[in-house]
C-alpha cells in the first residue's frame, strides 16, 4: 500500500502489448478507490482545493487545450497532480520514455476543485496520508500528491501563459465539474438514487 504510485508508475512503464490485461485490472481498481475515499472520509476531496500538474509538450499536442477553451474536457485515467505549486524538472528516464521533440515548452495545469455537500470524491488525497498497515500510501510524501480518479470532467477556463528562467510556461486553468452520483452503478443497478458502497 505504500509503494502503489510506484508500482502503479513501474507497470504503465512496461505494460506494452499487455495493455489489453490492464483493462480487466482498472474496473476493479477504480472501484476499490471510489470505496476507499467513500469509507476514509480523511482522504476524500472535503473542502475547496487547488491542485497542479506540470509537464512538457509540443505545440501540436497543446492544441488539445487551445481547441478545448471553455468546454468541458475528460481525464480517461488516473492523474496525478499536487496539492502544492511547485517547480518541475522531467527525470532523465521521463524524457527517455516519452521521447519528446526539441519544441517543448511546459504547461502548467491549475486545477480547481470548489466543494459542495454530498459531492463524490473525484479523486483520493495521498499527500502525507497512511494506510491501514500505518505506513504512507505515497512513496514520496513531500510531493503532496493527489490523484484525480479516470473519468473525472474539467472545464478549461482560461489559457495564459508566462516566462520564467527565460523559458516559457503555458498555464491552463481548468474548474472540476461536480458530481453527486457514481452514474456506472446508477447504470449497473438500474436505481433512481445514489447508491451507497454499502448497498453493492
Amino acid at each position: 500500500e505504500s509503494i502503489i504510485c510506484y508500482l502503479f508508475n513501474r507497470m504503465m512503464r512496461n505494460i506494452e502489448s499487455g495493455i489489453i490485461y490492464l483493462a480487466y485490472f482498472m474496473g476493479p481498481l477504480i472501484f476499490e478507490f471510489n470505496k476507499y475515499v467513500y469509507y476514509r472520509k480523511e482522504c476524500a476531496f472535503s473542502q475547496n482545493m487547488t491542485l497542479y500538474r506540470i509537464f512538457e509538450c509540443t505545440e501540436t499536442e497543446f492544441y488539445f487545450y487551445k481547441l478545448n477553451l471553455n468546454h468541458i474536457i475528460c481525464f480517461p485515467a488516473l492523474t496525478s497532480t499536487s496539492s502544492k505549486d511547485f517547480d518541475f524538472e522531467p527525470t532523465k528516464l521521463s524524457k527517455e520514455i516519452n521521447k519528446k521533440e526539441d519544441d517543448v515548452f511546459k504547461v502548467k495545469l491549475i486545477i480547481k476543485y470548489n466543494h459542495e455537500n454530498d459531492n463524490i470524491s473525484p479523486g483520493i488525497i495521498v499527500e502525507d496520508k497512511k494506510g491501514y498497515n500505518n505506513k504512507h500510501i505515497s512513496c514520496c510524501p513531500y510531493e503532496n500528491e493527489v490523484l484525480l480518479f479516470p473519468f473525472t470532467f474539467a472545464k478549461i477556463v482560461s489559457i495564459s501563459s508566462e516566462v520564467k528562467n527565460e523559458k516559457e510556461i503555458k498555464i491552463v486553468n481548468m474548474e472540476i465539474i461536480n458530481r453527486k452520483y457514481y452514474l456506472e452503478y446508477i447504470l449497473k443497478y438500474d436505481v433512481d438514487k445514489r447508491p451507497k458502497f454499502s448497498d453493492i
